[in-house]
């Protein structure tokens, strides 16, 4: 039967251009969330999305964004002083709260929690989205799985295995530079 059929003709269908949507995404940055894919920011201003960044630590207000953004970094480090920015914490469970979108990778979700336990065992405030508190291991912890390890600041810029490049801004910033030691994020 195939045999004996005529030839269809379909004149194919136009494909719609695609109007990318302005999206404001709001890009934690700063020495405590400075760890991000390249290529993920890359790919949202390719699409059409416009970052903008801004700093848990020393910003009090959130900017007006669609989406927020809070990468890695060094949250435990810089604990005390995110803690101390209560304007900003608040304003991120506001933002969550009303509906807000928020993407969180490693350090960003542990800023999320209700709070962070740093290197001596102090608590320190977080935002508060998630219970507990994220503990930073100290030195005799076991069943250690997943290690992160400091590494000169120079090398803080070059490409992991992984294929993560750090920001310039983590690898000059002193506290930073001056990290020693081993812990496990499990």
């Amino acid at each position: 039967m195939a045999q004996n059929a005529c030839a269809l003709h379909v004149d194919p269908a136009p494909v719609p251009r695609r109007v990318p949507k302005s999206v404001r995404v709001g890009l934690a940055y700063d020495p405590a969330f400075c760890f991000y894919y390249p290529e993920n920011l890359e790919l949202l201003e390719e699409e059409g999305a416009r970052v903008v960044r801004f700093s848990p630590i020393q910003d009090c207000t959130l900017p007006e964004v669609d989406l927020l953004y809070l990468g890695g970094g060094y949250p435990e480090l810089y604990a005390e002083r995110l803690t101390q920015n209560y304007e900003m914490r608040q304003a991120i469970h506001k933002y969550a709260a009303n509906g807000g979108a928020i993407y969180a990778e490693c350090g960003g979700m542990m800023y999320l929690m209700e709070a962070i336990r740093d290197f001596e065992g102090r608590s320190h405030e977080m935002v508060g989205l998630f219970e507990g508190a994220r503990q930073t291991p100290g030195a005799g912890w076991a069943d250690q799985r997943q290690y992160y390890c400091p590494v000169h600041a120079s090398a803080l810029c070059e490409p992991r295995r992984s294929g993560r490049l750090a920001s310039e801004q983590c690898a000059q910033d002193e506290e930073s530079q001056a990290l020693a030691g081993c812990f496990s994020m499990t």
